[in-house]
Formats: C-alpha cells, sequence, structure tokens
C-alpha cells in the first residue's frame, strides 16, 4: 500500500513529527511513504531544517505551498492508496475530488462539536475563514476548522484522558487516540551537532548540553519551551529571569541573547533539545501545552507550569492538565505583573518537596501508565482497514445520489 503524509505547509515540525511516526509504524507493517513538503521547508525551519537529513524522509520532488493542484500532482505522481495528513487545507478538497480515503490527525481545538472552555476563540494554526473557496468544483466549503479536518478516520495523537473528545463522538470508532506519537532523542542530537557521527546511543551527541548539566551539581533545572511555532510571550524574560536570580539553571528554546551575557554559567539555550534527556535532569518544566511537548513532562513524572498563549488548542489543553492536576495552570489573560507574581508563586510550590508536588507526580505517573497502554493498543494496520472501508461507503454512497438525481 502506497501512503502519502502531508502536514500543514506551514505547520513546521510540529506537524511533520507525529506523520514521520505514523510512516514508520507503516514501514514495518511492509507499506511505502512519501511526504509533500514545501520545497523551502528546510529554510522555513531555519537552525532546524538541518533535521530533514536525518530523518532521511522520501520528499516528493513538488513544491506543495498549499494549493489543491500540487496535492492532486502528488496523487498523479505516486498514486497514493491512503492519504494521511496534519492539519493540511488542500487533502480534505482532494479527498473528495478523487475519492481516496483520508486519515486526519486531529487534536484538542479541532474536534467536531468541540467547545473552548479556556474563552480562547482563535487557534494556533489557521483561521478557515483563509481557505479558499472550492465550490466552483462542487465542494463544499468548511465552515470550521473540524470540517476542515474531517476524514474518514481521525488518530489523536494524545490519550482520552487529555485530549478529550466530545460527548457527541466519545463512543465513534473512527476517532482513534494513537499516544503521543513522539521521536527519538538521538535524532534531535544529530541535527543539533552535525559533527558527531555514528550515535550509538539516545544521550550520544549532546556532550555540550551534558557538561552544563553536569556543571550544576545540586542546583536545581528548569526545563523552559515554547515548542517549535508559539512565540515566548513578552513577560517571559522576567520569568526566566527570576529563576536565575533564584537558584535555578535553565534550559530552554526560548532564545534570549540578554540572559545568556548575564547568566552564562546557568542558562543555557539550543533550537534542539533532546526532551527526554533535559525532562530526566529537570526539576519541573515551563511550557506552553502544546501537543508535541506537554507528553515529555509526563513521561518523566516531571511538574509542569503551563503558560497560556490565548489559542484554545493549547490553552485548553492547559486548563485539562491542571484539572488533572499535573500543571498549574497561568491563563494568558492576567495582567503582567498579575502573571509573574501567580509564576513566582507557582515555582514556590513545585520546587518544594510538599504536598502539592507529590501529587503532581503521583498524577503524572497514572497518566505515563495511559500512555503505554494507548500506545500499545493503537494498531495502524487497523487503522488503515478502516479509512478503507469508510472511503469505499462514502464514494459509493456519492455515487448512488449522483444516480438517483441523474434519474
Amino acid at each position: 500500500m502506497n501512503l502519502l503524509f502531508v502536514p500543514h505547509h506551514c505547520g513546521g515540525l510540529s506537524h511533520l513529527l507525529p506523520l514521520v511516526s505514523l510512516a514508520r509504524l507503516a514501514a514495518k507493517l511492509g507499506h511505502r511513504s512519501a511526504f509533500l513538503l514545501p520545497g523551502n521547508f528546510r529554510e522555513l525551519l531555519g537552525t532546524k531544517g538541518r533535521l530533514l537529513d536525518h530523518l532521511a524522509l522520501p520528499i516528493l520532488p513538488i513544491d506543495h505551498q498549499g494549493w489543491l493542484r500540487t496535492e492532486l500532482s502528488a496523487y498523479d505522481l505516486f498514486a497514493p492508496d491512503v492519504v494521511v495528513d496534519d492539519c493540511s487545507i488542500t487533502t480534505g478538497f482532494a479527498t473528495k475530488l478523487t475519492g481516496l480515503p483520508r486519515i486526519s490527525l486531529l487534536r484538542t481545538g479541532s474536534f467536531p462539536q468541540g467547545v473552548s472552555r479556556s474563552g480562547a476563540t482563535r487557534h494556533s494554526l489557521m483561521d478557515v475563514r483563509a481557505i479558499p473557496d472550492a465550490r466552483n468544483m462542487d465542494l463544499k466549503l468548511p465552515l470550521s476548522l473540524a470540517e476542515l479536518m474531517s476524514g474518514d478516520v481521525h488518530i489523536i495523537p494524545g490519550i482520552p484522558s487529555i485530549e478529550v473528545l466530545p460527548v457527541a463522538i466519545r463512543e465513534d470508532p473512527r476517532f482513534i487516540h494513537a499516544g503521543p506519537l513522539l521521536i527519538e532523542d538521538y535524532l534531535f542530537g544529530h541535527a543539533a551537532t552535525p559533527e558527531v557521527a555514528n550515535t550509538a546511543t539516545e544521550e550520544k551527541g549532546f556532550a555540550t548540553l551534558r557538561r552544563f548539566l553536569d556543571a550544576q551539581g545540586s542546583r536545581p533545572v528548569v526545563y523552559v519551551t515554547f515548542g517549535l511555532i508559539a512565540k515566548p510571550t513578552s513577560v517571559l524574560h522576567e520569568c526566566m529571569e527570576y529563576l536565575l536570580t533564584n537558584g535555578f539553571a535553565v534550559v530552554t528554546s526560548v532564545g534570549d541573547p540578554e540572559l545568556t551575557v548575564s547568566h552564562p554559567a546557568r542558562y543555557y539555550d539550543a533550537p534542539f533539545l533532546p526532551m527526554h534527556f533535559v525532562c530526566a535532569r529537570a526539576l519541573f518544566a515551563v511550557h506552553h501545552s502544546g501537543c508535541a511537548t506537554y507528553h515529555y513532562p509526563i513521561l518523566h513524572a516531571l511538574p509542569s507550569i503551563t503558560i497560556g498563549t490565548g489559542r484554545c488548542d493549547r490553552d485548553d489543553v492547559g486548563l485539562r492538565l491542571g484539572e488533572l492536576g499535573v500543571a498549574v495552570h497561568l491563563p494568558a489573560t492576567a495582567a503582567d505583573r498579575e502573571f509573574v507574581e501567580r509564576f513566582r508563586t507557582a515555582v514556590n510550590a513545585l520546587s518544594s518537596d510538599g504536598i502539592l508536588r507529590q501529587r503532581h507526580v503521583e498524577a503524572e505517573r497514572a497518566l505515563a501508565a495511559e500512555i503505554l497502554q494507548v500506545e500499545s493498543e493503537f494498531d495502524m494496520a487497523e487503522v488503515l482497514q478502516a479509512a478503507t472501508r469508510v472511503a469505499r461507503s462514502r464514494v459509493t454512497q456519492r455515487s448512488a445520489i449522483g444516480t438517483a438525481f441523474e434519474g
């Protein structure tokens, strides 16, 4: 079976790496994969573009800038049996035109009949109003992100306790949780230090980071990240300054030249960070509740402070992590001074060995066990078969409607 993987054309690594994980599962089943990416994808990633070399993906020689015609060209070139996408704006149209099965990745913020609980109304990735009008091709114009992302089968890169489906679709077998769909640390190590070859273990290739962490001795380390797409808030500098001046070391993907100069011995930033490796050494994490981020602290029983970004998909997850007792959530609606004070209070609570921290650790261990269970139950072969069955039924139904209309 030929599987074509299509991430959002401007979504960066966050919407590519889950597809890489799925492609690897498909390869174990003997399926052939190809990726449809923008021609300038490497440049869009900036310093992170080196990772493409080490992933060694089979990328089609088509420059896909989010246009329907280029996705249809990919179908002609590769002849996929199934199309798997992560927030692609064209795959829904292309698969409806061709009748191909579509497997779509969904997260909180794009579920059908989902309602934001955080009060945020904007999604982090796109506004459906920016989608081109395809009604001239007899295709329905999507009125919501959920409609745009609607597939024959949907994979949720997470677990039911966190990526909570709306009641109306909770028992629908077409919505399948897969667990985090993460990639190994060693790939980031290669990309960050290209001079290091023949990596034998995940930890090799991180010599500079390891030396930094070893030099901290007993000083507690805090991991701060805003993922690969989100932009740091204006007060994050002050929050990291607070950590650095109160006895903490900071490892972060949030580059801050001022802190690099003022705290060279306790501040480490890099565009690539081996998140398993860092989380195993940190006291707690500070993050934005991105899907590609929040799983790592949970897997390492690491308490978190989650920072709101004003985007429904992230902030709803931040609220949920707080409800589950694995994070202290700081909403984006707080005024700057109030936000910093709340941050300081959360830091003091999580850096002690008190009851709050112990409850966080216990809750995360329970969620980590759920992650392992969901991952073990996810069946890529069954998902592919289900998508094919649903698509076949969809095409048959559409043909019957057309025949009846003609009659």
